[in-house]
């Protein structure tokens, strides 16, 4: 994992471009209308987007915000030392590796190390909900309707994990 830039731009891109294939072959909803957009964020100093990387690939990335959407969290809550995650996406040709978990649990030891108590994301797919909760050990905290969706509220706490290895086999 390192902080991503602007010359990731295009890798993270084709990353959420094939990670959309997949999510619409899964009847679920996509993100190739705002790849690039999305992927435009890695350009920009004041947004925190980190990358996971295999070999001199680009194979996952995620955003680590300071602050979470005063929209689906409470005041007291947004008080607390955190981190939200959000946009994170993995290569799919790496699937059965667990790369989503293995980069939350990074998440989840940065969190700590960097003093944070808790970690937050959220996500309107009921199926992200279920592996969120039952395979990543996420809690859900609450559902809030924003920009016409129902977005789920997740949380875990931030925790050091000092032999997290995000390491993938085969790249």
């Amino acid at each position: 994992m390192r902080p991503a830039g602007r010359d990731d731009v295009p890798a993270i891109a084709a990353l959420i471009r094939a990670r959309s294939v997949w999510m619409r072959e899964h009847d679920q909803p996509d993100w190739e209308e705002v790849a690039d957009d999305l992927a435009g964020q890695a350009a920009h100093p004041d947004i925190p987007v980190w990358v996971l990387t295999g070999g001199d690939e680009v194979i996952g990335c995620t955003t680590l915000l300071t602050e979470s959407p005063e929209w689906l969290w409470t005041a007291a809550e947004r008080a607390e030392p955190a981190l939200f995650m959000t946009g994170t996406v993995t290569d799919p040709r790496f699937a059965r590796q667990q790369l989503g978990c293995r980069l939350a649990w990074w998440v989840l030891d940065h969190a700590a190390r960097t003093g944070r108590t808790w970690v937050r994301r959220g996500t309107f797919v009921p199926d992200l909900v279920r592996y969120y909760r039952d395979v990543q050990g996420w809690h859900v905290v609450r559902e809030r309707e924003h920009s016409g969706y129902q977005i789920v509220a997740l949380t875990r706490r931030a925790t050091r994990i000092p032999d997290v290895n995000i390491a993938t086999a085969g790249i």
